[in-house]
């Protein structure tokens, strides 16, 4: 009897407090007016808004965009079925031509930077081909191709114009419809009409 006993009162014990807790108290400046539907005004927030990426699309050839720190303008794009190197020539596979697309980029960043690596980590600028809204290509690079853009180490404030090369079927080069070239570094990107 005493078991049962005790153990009622410490559940008394342990239900008063939890009860006090679950009340809400009432609020101590009554001075204050009460607020009507008319009279609320928008509050700041102090939580912090996120950056919308930005990006820029549907630029044409010679345009210049903002990406990341980079500004990049895409100059001209070709097709060719060979690209001389002075001392010989590369060639795409059987059934495939060279999209060209030339650009000069100059690196506003305050560090050293590597314009399209071969292998990009985290926020390298880096870029793609897009057929008809559907199809994407990544670029072939041209070891020791003069002109070639990738792996291109640029002090910051310098500019260099030269080409990255795409390797696209003859059906791509053949067709009208919509072919554009994306470029971006992070969150932020451009879009050019190669046609």
């Amino acid at each position: 009897m005493k078991k049962v006993i005790f153990c009622l009162a410490m559940s008394a014990v342990l239900t008063v407090p939890l009860c006090a807790c679950s009340q809400n108290p009432s609020p101590t400046n009554s001075s204050a007016p009460p607020v009507t539907a008319g009279d609320r005004t928008p509050v700041a927030s102090m939580e912090p808004t996120p950056t919308s990426a930005v990006e820029a699309t549907g630029l044409a050839l010679g345009e210049t965009a903002e990406v990341g720190d980079w500004t990049v303008s895409v100059t001209a794009f070709e097709f060719s079925t060979k690209i001389d190197n002075g001392y010989g020539y590369f060639s795409p596979d059987e059934g495939n031509q060279y999209g060209v697309v030339s650009m000069t980029v100059t690196n506003n960043g305050t560090e050293t930077g590597t314009f399209w690596p071969s292998f990009s980590l985290g926020d390298d600028i880096i870029g793609g081909i897009t057929y008809d809204g559907t199809y994407e290509y990544s670029s072939v690079q041209l070891l020791a191709y003069d002109e070639d853009m990738h792996n291109k180490s640029m002090n910051p404030l310098t500019t260099a114009t030269g080409k990255i090369v795409f390797e696209l079927p003859d059906a791509v080069a053949g067709d009208t419809a919509p072919l554009v070239i994306t470029i971006s570094q992070g969150s932020n990107s451009a879009t050019f009409n190669l046609r």
